[in-house]
C-alpha cells in the first residue's frame, strides 16, 4: 500500500503544471523576483505575487 502511495505521490508531482509551480517555488526560494517568476515560469503577475507572498520568509 505505501508503494502504491508513493507512486500516486510521484505522479502529481509530475504533472505539467506540478512542475511548473515546484519550478517557481524553487525560485522564490533562491531569491527569484515577481519579473523573473512570469518570465521563467509564464505566470500571471497575481499567481507570481502570490507565490512570493506564501513562499518567502
Amino acid at each position: 500500500m505505501n508503494k502504491i502511495q508513493e507512486h500516486q505521490v510521484d505522479l502529481v508531482a509530475s504533472a505539467p503544471e506540478n512542475r511548473l509551480y515546484t519550478r517557481a517555488t524553487k525560485m522564490v526560494e533562491l531569491g527569484a523576483s515577481i519579473e523573473e517568476l512570469m518570465l521563467e515560469c509564464e505566470l500571471p503577475r497575481a499567481e507570481a505575487e502570490l507565490l512570493l507572498n506564501l513562499h518567502r520568509k
